[in-house]
């Protein structure tokens, strides 16, 4: 940061923007929430993929925004023991190797149609965390500590979903994707009993489609109830996980045990809006607003968010000229 401020920029820390100031259809400022107006020509919209009360902003004005696709599923949480001899064999984990990873992937044909199926943002020694944004919604993601000293792994296990999926379940427009996480979040909650309590399965009786023992050892806080996890997400979505599971098993044998919880629901993979923006990186109609990274809709993670502000970072230079 001081580095930063000695280049020049300046950090406005404990700061909500709330609207954009346009003049003629270009940018002139933001407004914050205190009453303050930021003034300038251009704005790097650089959101995260739960910025909904700003996708809610463009769609209530009529700026180009859209539904785009993402993947929704939930957390697998294994002992970090046992994925370290599927992945390295023997017994035990040598003290010189780093907790086992993974990465999977499948593209089972549901009702006629391919879709993917893939683990997410897997953390080894890792820990569930409850990451909603809204009351009585609740959604999941993990993390990892620096030692990543857990004795416990997680990753997302999710399918993709579509404007398609949105659509069956009677949502349209910019903001069906968000309506829809919206939907299956409150089931959570509720599932869970509330109070942010997280329903959870053993995997190998969710696969199995049977009740299955009380959840194990769990990372997540506040805790977990014992829950069917059929009851969350469309027959299709439900149908697209088990059928990636098997094929998980195939791929490291021992994956799918009653060692392990599926915790629900990870939601947030992606942004579930894209800002629309023109070939010149701009919004339409918004001149000097540049859409940016994944919570725009324009990267799948950390690394391709920060490829795509490269880009936006370049064309802004090229629309000003030469220095």
């Amino acid at each position: 940061v001081a580095e930063l401020e000695r280049g020049g920029c300046t950090f406005l820390w404990q700061a909500r923007a709330e609207d954009v100031v346009l003049a003629g259809g270009r940018f002139r400022g933001l407004r914050l929430a205190d009453g303050r107006t930021i003034e300038s020509d251009r704005l790097v919209l650089a959101p995260g993929n739960s910025a909904r009360d700003l996708f809610e902003l463009f769609a209530r004005r009529g700026w180009p925004i859209e539904a785009k696709p993402f993947a929704a599923g939930f957390r697998a949480e294994h002992p970090q023991s046992l994925i370290d001899r599927i992945q390295y064999g023997g017994t035990r984990r040598h003290p010189k190797l780093p907790p086992a990873d993974y990465k999977l992937a499948d593209n089972p044909r549901v009702a006629g149609e391919p879709r993917g199926v893939f683990s997410f943002c897997m953390c080894p020694g890792g820990v569930v965390v409850p990451t909603p944004t809204e009351p009585e919604m609740l959604c999941t993601n993990g993390m990892s500590n620096s030692h990543r000293s857990s004795p416990l792994a997680n990753a997302g296990l999710v399918a993709a979903v579509s404007p398609a999926d949105f659509a069956a379940e009677g949502f349209e427009g910019p903001l069906a994707g968000l309506e829809w996480q919206r939907k299956w979040e409150r089931a959570a909650y509720r599932l869970g009993g509330g109070d942010y309590h997280a329903p959870a399965q053993r995997l190998a009786a969710y696969l199995a489609r049977r009740p299955g023992a009380a959840p194990g050892t769990t990372s997540y806080r506040p805790g977990v109830t014992p829950a069917d996890l059929s009851e969350l997400y469309p027959p299709r979505v439900q149908e697209a996980l088990r059928s990636g599971l098997r094929t998980f098993e195939r791929r490291m044998h021992g994956f799918v045990t009653d060692e392990a919880l599926l915790v629900g629901v990870e939601t947030r993979t992606s942004s579930p809006c894209r800002l629309v923006r023109g070939d010149d990186l701009q919004s339409p109609g918004l001149g000097g607003v540049y859409p940016a990274g994944e919570g725009a809709g324009y990267a799948g993670g950390i690394v391709s968010s920060a490829v795509d502000g490269l880009r936006v970072a370049e064309a802004i230079c090229a629309e000003l000229g030469p220095a």
